[in-house]
């Protein structure tokens, strides 16, 4: 499935099977497994697709839980396919996918940490711990702020303003100044390679978060 879903190949004979096939015995796929057949479904944008995401993403979470870890190359695949796939799953299995990445982020690359911030951005799932966390660990890692690139920093800072303005619509994020402060050298030298989309996203992400930075005293 990953191969056909990377070539961009729907052979909708083999996806419906593995549809079929997946959705009937998901409990015997490791979390791994299961974070790539997800990656290759919402690839292909195969549909219908909603069941399969929805018992997928339960097993994956519940599977956390039993055993309590995954990488960041699992986390990421699964968090990007449900949020690509606008599968509404239970706020409760992302939430623990979100608890997985929280213990998981010092693992994460800059590309991983961008994808997977949009991706819980997207999906409105509220996990505060793993944005502040994330913040945190951009804040400090200058390796990490050196190796993002313009998508993956427009990903980034409209992760945190869509967190910032879903979590905490009526009050000051403190996390919000030190995201702006922190990452302004990154968008001043990346902002020559920004594409039109990206730098649109940017500059909103950057108004909503000197919002939230605005309204803290301390600012």
């Amino acid at each position: 499935l990953w191969g056909f879903a990377k070539l961009q190949l729907e052979d909708e004979p083999l996806f419906r099977t593995a549809h079929n096939h997946i959705l009937e015995h998901a409990s015997q796929f490791s979390v791994r497994s299961l974070s790539m057949a997800a990656w290759a479904f919402a690839t292909v944008r195969f549909r219908p697709c909603r069941g399969l995401m929805c018992k997928m993403a339960d097993v994956f979470a519940a599977d956390l839980q039993k055993d309590g870890a995954a990488n960041a190359v699992t986390l990421t695949n699964m968090s990007w396919a449900l949020a690509t796939a606008r599968v509404h799953v239970k706020k409760e299995a992302l939430l623990i996918i979100g608890d997985a990445a929280v213990s998981a982020l010092k693992g994460f690359n800059a590309h991983e940490l961008s994808i997977t911030l949009w991706a819980f951005a997207r999906l409105n799932c509220g996990h505060d711990g793993l944005f502040s966390l994330a913040a945190q660990l951009l804040c400090t890692s200058p390796h990490l702020r050196m190796d993002i690139h313009s998508q993956g920093l427009a990903n980034l800072l409209w992760a945190f303003a869509r967190h910032a303005q879903a979590c905490h619509p009526n009050s000051c994020w403190h996390v919000s100044s030190k995201i702006l402060r922190e990452l302004l050298p990154t968008f001043l030298r990346l902002l020559p390679e920004m594409r039109p989309l990206e730098l649109a996203s940017t500059v909103w992400a950057v108004a909503t978060l000197a919002i939230s930075w605005g309204q803290d005293p301390a600012a």
